[in-house]
């Protein structure tokens, strides 16, 4: 099992093996605020950086005006909250993004529950 954390300008990738656990680090000084699992891969929101897909940590085509502050995954979507408040939909892996026409305010975190 995998667990990926945002820890200040990283992001952990926390292996548990067994009863072990240990801690791998990726994309020292990328700035990673939010982070999503979603279909084998992770999405990773930075400040600075935009949104980073794990296929090889190449940006995701999101608005540059806006930060991405929260990510979630729903069933085959992922969804962005963005720090002016616009919340995005990607129904594609992060290859493409649409506003779902839904402002919130500045959003600082988001979770599903089906």
């Amino acid at each position: 099992m995998s667990v990926f954390a945002c820890a200040r300008d990283r992001l952990v990738r926390l292996l548990r093996d067994g009863r072990s656990w240990t801690a791998e680090t990726a994309l020292e000084g990328a700035g990673a605020r939010c982070v999503a699992a979603h279909d084998g891969r992770v999405l990773v929101g930075s400040r600075g950086r935009g949104a980073l897909l794990s296929v090889d940590w190449k940006a995701v085509a999101l608005p540059a005006d806006s930060m991405p502050y929260a990510l979630v995954t729903t069933d085959g979507e992922l969804l962005a909250g963005m720090s002016d408040g616009r919340i995005l939909s990607s129904g594609d892996r992060g290859e493409s993004w649409d506003e779902i026409g839904v402002r919130v305010g500045s959003i600082l975190a988001m979770a599903a529950m089906p």
